[in-house]
């Protein structure tokens, strides 16, 4: 994941359910990881930077980024995958990296939207392993 090089830290927003089901364990459901400006945590403003948008499950929220479940063949249309490997599939246009995870039957089960400054060619292995993997 991208960090700028000005003083600030990272930031994760947890997405919870309402009362009427029951709340998960925070690796469930969708993470926002943003890099905040500053020394202050604060509400959400234009001093933040999103890094990371993380989902394992729908949530309509996400509204055209609700892609848990749909279809790869669907999803890949136009794009050529940069890296492939173990049901992982990522596509990188730029620093915007969106990172696809399916299952057999080619659904997509998790993914990830990422900024990521160097190209994937140029990563490490534990930096790869790192952006392809949920946790």
């Amino acid at each position: 994941m991208a960090v700028p090089d000005t003083p600030g830290f990272q930031y994760s927003y947890f997405v919870f359910w309402g009362k009427e089901e029951p709340l998960r364990e925070y690796v469930d459901g969708v993470i926002v990881t943003t890099y905040k400006f500053g020394k202050v945590v604060g509400r959400y403003n234009e001093n933040e930077v999103l890094i990371e948008i993380k989902a394992n499950l729908q949530d309509e929220r996400l509204g055209g980024l609700n892609l848990v479940g749909k279809d790869l063949a669907l999803l890949l249309r136009g794009s050529e995958p940069v890296f492939e490997q173990d049901g992982v599939v990522v596509i990188q246009s730029g620093q915007h990296t969106l990172v696809l995870h399916h299952d057999q039957a080619k659904r997509i089960d998790w993914f990830k939207y990422a900024l990521v400054l160097t190209p994937l060619s140029d990563l490490g292995p534990s930096e790869l392993r790192q952006l392809t993997s949920y946790h």
